[in-house]
């Protein structure tokens, strides 16, 4: 089982406060990139709880 350590903090800070994490993967050949997104869902209550003041971060 990984234990994030091996997680650069910057991912894993991403994830945790729900924003758009994009990380580059290993490619299907020589000479490729490929790259995955995570978006975050938000549903209503998330919004209501941000309305509210819940999860405000400073940039």
């Amino acid at each position: 089982m990984n234990d994030g350590s091996s997680w650069p903090v910057d991912k894993l800070t991403a994830l945790r406060l729900g924003r758009r994490l994009i990380a580059e993967v290993p490619a299907s050949g020589p000479g490729r990139r490929a790259f995955v997104e995570v978006r975050p869902k938000k549903s209503d209550t998330d919004d209501q709880a941000q309305g509210e003041g819940w999860g405000s971060q400073r940039r």
